[in-house]
């Protein structure tokens, strides 16, 4: 008997059983792929191993033992921070340097700030990745330093400014801020804060909360002020990758990846739980992500108390071609959580070159050196379409050894 369309029921019958057989190859292949890799990934992450995924530069010490380093001792605030009328006028003009220092007299060399008549509960290092950019910096310290002045927080900038013009790596920039910053003073909130996005509304406080990491830029001019999230390709939250999940990202049970980059705040703590940021995500994007996926790892939650008042208005400027996208994102994605322990802030190597304390921010210029050849091979391959293909790629790590 044949149907409407033409074909028999044995006919559909059989596609259907074609079908079912395809998708359970598809399940094996794919089950015995992520086995291989995450045994691969169990026996050959060691540090030496990782080698790989550092920079060409020999002399470079590794920062080591990050839970020794970054964590202060929060005090008994006696600050009383009242919510202050807010127009939401912000105006963005161009301003000279001494127009800034004379307007933020009270600020210290080396842009630090403390309340004269009561104790801020963290003591705060606020961490701009930097290279060239100098127009951008001065219309956020222009209008921060007022802000965060108002706030009474205790807190002091520092500016990381990457030297050369090779792949820019802002990941690692927020961790030298880290180690750099934790050599001054014993702080127990850090601030990673990108230098083009400006506070619209100073009721968005920038404090740490003991118990989750705070991510407050959610709502950017840019983006018409609507939270960012997605079901990332190699999403490390599913215990597997293919075809399937990577369609109906939902039924297979991914979480949805919610960006951390922007404006955001971590106790040392927490920053020492997930091992810091990752080093390897050379050129835009991805670093976020990972860090996002870190923090879920450890179990806690990223959360912004204040909503909408914490929106930010972005300074337009064109794409650096050392800061182009990085193809390979979602393939280093897929092994956020499984390679944490063993790169990130441990692993963190970099060159001082030179430390100044400006009137309004401390800046320490850093030679951070470039991919190592094998990173770099592994940095120009392009997977069309992203999907599967770059889910299972090869890690430089495991191509070391042949695997």
């Amino acid at each position: 008997m044949k149907s409407h369309c033409g074909c028999t029921k044995s006919t559909k019958v059989k596609a259907a059983v074609c079908l079912l057989l395809v998708y359970l190859v598809i399940h094996i292949y794919d089950a015995r792929l992520n086995s291989n890799i995450a045994s691969r990934e169990i026996q050959t992450e060691s540090i030496n191993d990782l080698e790989v995924f550092q920079d060409s530069h020999s002399p470079f010490t590794v920062v080591g033992n990050v839970t020794s380093k970054v964590n202060g001792v929060r005090r008994q605030s006696t600050c009383d921070y009242q919510l202050k009328p807010n127009d939401n006028s912000l105006r963005i003009s161009s301003v000279s340097w001494a127009d800034i220092e004379e307007a933020n007299i009270v600020v210290s060399s080396g842009g630090k700030y403390s309340p004269t008549d009561c104790v801020a509960a963290y003591k705060i290092a606020i961490i701009i990745p930097l290279r060239d950019r100098e127009d951008q910096l001065k219309t956020l310290l222009s209008h921060m330093h007022p802000v965060w002045q108002r706030q009474m927080l205790d807190y002091q900038v520092y500016v990381i400014s990457q030297a050369g013009t090779g792949l820019f790596n802002r990941a690692k920039l927020l961790n030298i801020g880290v180690s750099e910053a934790s050599k001054d003073a014993p702080y127990d909130c850090y601030v990673f804060h990108d230098v083009d996005l400006i506070l619209e509304d100073e009721d968005c406080l920038y404090t740490c909360e003991l118990n989750n990491p705070r991510h407050i830029s959610h709502h950017i001019d840019l983006f018409s002020y609507k939270p960012i999230s997605y079901y990332a390709p190699c999403n490390p939250s599913l215990e597997s990758a293919t075809v399937f999940s990577l369609i109906f990202p939902k039924l297979y049970g991914d979480e949805e990846t919610q960006g951390f980059g922007g404006v955001s705040m971590m106790t040392g703590e927490q920053f020492a739980s997930v091992n810091g940021f990752s080093n390897l995500y050379w050129g835009w994007g991805g670093e976020d992500d990972d860090m996002y996926h870190r923090i879920r790892k450890q179990a806690y939650s990223v959360v912004n108390p204040y909503g909408t008042k914490c929106s930010f208005r972005m300074i337009r400027h064109q794409h650096e071609t050392g800061n182009a996208k990085n193809p390979t994102r979602f393939s280093l994605l897929r092994h956020a959580k499984a390679r944490m322990r063993k790169e990130g802030f441990n692993s963190l190597r970099y060159r001082t070159l030179s430390k100044e304390f400006k009137s309004l921010y401390t800046n320490i210029t850093v030679d951070i050196g470039q991919p190592s050849p094998t990173m770099m091979n592994f940095l120009t391959q392009r997977f069309l379409p992203v999907g599967i293909f770059a889910c299972h790629a090869k890690m430089p790590w495991q191509a070391k050894k042949g695997r």
